[in-house]
């Protein structure tokens, strides 16, 4: 098992409170490349919902005149990968992540780990210190990020735009 003080370290950055059950983070924090250790795929399902909650609910406060389309667009923006790497960074996740010798051979943290990582450690911060905790994390964390988000999608403000100066929409080929 990690130190206690890693994690300790890490609820500080985070602005939570001290880990309650150690094992719980190192879970967390442990991707499938550790062998012989359960890793942290059960806690990303869970926090994906978490923070997905925290976000609709925090959306319907911020836009409340949005339609569903709007709001659906701006929850995908905020929960997509790059978001979220963006969000471990912010955190230093990386120095706490606990990953085999295959994914350190690879060179570094890929984006898709650190996402998932934000999202199980998210689910363990909600089980163990509850839903305002969770969400005063989140909402601290993705503060600039939902500022930046737009409600439109790069294609479709791409097909706006031509249709608006009156041309003719996009082909796209592959």
């Amino acid at each position: 098992m990690r130190d206690l003080a890693d994690f300790s370290r890490l609820a500080t950055i985070l602005a939570v409170g001290a880990p309650v059950v150690p094992l719980l983070w190192e879970r967390a924090l442990t991707h499938r490349s550790v062998e012989g250790t359960e890793s942290y795929e059960r806690f990303e399902f869970l926090g994906d919902r978490v923070l997905a909650l925290v976000i609709a609910e925090w959306l319907l406060e911020r836009f409340p005149d949005a339609v569903e389309g709007e709001l659906a667009r701006r929850l995908a923006a905020l929960a997509r990968e790059d978001s979220l790497a963006e969000v471990a960074a912010a955190w230093k996740l990386a120095d706490f992540l606990i990953v085999g010798e295959s994914l350190r051979a690879d060179g570094g943290m890929k984006t898709s780990v650190l996402a998932d990582a934000v999202e199980s450690l998210l689910a363990v911060i909600w089980r163990e210190q509850g839903y305002d905790t969770v969400r005063a994390l989140i909402r601290r964390s993705w503060g600039e990020l939902i500022e930046r988000v737009g409600d439109k999608d790069p294609k479709t403000a791409l097909q706006e735009a031509v249709q608006a100066v009156g041309s003719s929409l996009p082909r796209y080929m592959v």
